[in-house]
């Protein structure tokens, strides 16, 4: 009895090492081809997979190019600042951080961090509500949000809070997601529209 208790215990924890390293490799291999292979357009979207699964050229021009990768995380963000070039960014990161019990102050202060080393200006975009199975992360996401924006300094940081038009109840609309977390085509195109309404707030600010 307690020999399968063990190994059950075992096997999950085996499997949690075995998912964590083929995630790190993955984020590995995605960088190196991001590095030998750049995506072109002077916007970089920079960020996990809600970036990484964006049609960023059929939502919003050849001008953004998709430096996103699935895992990432704002540490991850931090290595690999120096392989992203452009004239602007948006910046979406640190829900992967929430998930796996990063502190919320920790999260924050790489978000300032990116925001800081970035050569060219940057919008960016808060963490979204996570749905119903989800839920239980929102109060960190809050947080963290709370501080991005407080660390977000125009001209060169323009913040934009995605819960207003993301949220239902304090959860991710089920209408924009399939699994609580990713983005659904109608989740796109509500983010896409906040990604021109800032852009359109930037020009307006720098004239």
């Amino acid at each position: 009895m307690i020999g399968a208790a063990l190994g059950i215990i075992f096997s999950t924890e085996a499997k949690k090492f075995i998912m964590a390293v083929q995630l790190d490799f993955g984020i590995a291999e995605r960088r190196k081809q991001l590095q030998q292979s750049p995506p072109a357009g002077s916007i970089a979207m920079i960020g996990d997979s809600q970036i990484a699964r964006g049609k960023w050229n059929r939502l919003l021009g050849p001008d953004f190019a998709n430096y996103g990768i699935a895992g990432d995380t704002t540490a991850g963000v931090l290595r690999r600042l120096g392989d992203i070039t452009g004239t602007r960014a948006i910046l979406l990161i640190g829900v992967n951080d929430i998930t796996r019990g990063e502190a919320v102050e920790t999260i924050a202060a790489n978000i300032a961090a990116i925001i800081e080393r970035l050569p060219m200006p940057v919008t960016v975009l808060s963490i979204m509500p996570l749905g119903e199975d989800l839920h239980e992360y929102n109060p960190a996401v809050l947080q963290v949000n709370a501080l991005i924006g407080k660390s977000c300094r125009p001209p060169h940081c323009t913040f934009v809070d995605t819960w207003p038009a993301m949220a239902i109840d304090g959860k991710l609309n089920p209408r924009f997601t399939s699994d609580d977390l990713h983005l659904d085509a109608d989740g796109y195109d509500v983010l896409a529209r906040l990604i021109i309404g800032a852009a359109g707030e930037a020009t307006s600010g720098a004239n």
